[in-house]
């Protein structure tokens, strides 16, 4: 049987353009449009990014403060749907 197995399948020689193409695909996947948030700075960097769509929470308490939000240029135009998980215990 593995025998068999091992002359069906065949490994796809590593090309420059196959290699791309995965790290492309991992970039494609990557960016889901979730963002962990630990921090304040973490929380107003999220909402800046117009292609956060959900904040996943990984911190006990997250404190935002007008000091995170002073690297953008304000106000921040929110024009889509942005929802929050918790995922601490």
């Amino acid at each position: 049987m593995a025998v068999t197995l091992a002359r069906r399948w065949r490994l796809l020689p590593v090309t420059p353009a196959l290699s791309s193409l995965l790290a492309l695909f991992c970039i494609v996947i990557a960016d889901n449009g979730v963002r962990e948030i630990r921090s304040g700075s973490d929380f107003a960097a999220a909402f800046a990014d117009p292609n956060v769509t959900e904040l996943l929470i990984i911190a006990p308490w997250v404190r935002v403060s007008d000091a995170d939000w002073e690297r953008f240029q304000l106000p921040i135009p929110v024009h889509r749907n942005v929802r929050s998980s918790n995922v601490y215990f």
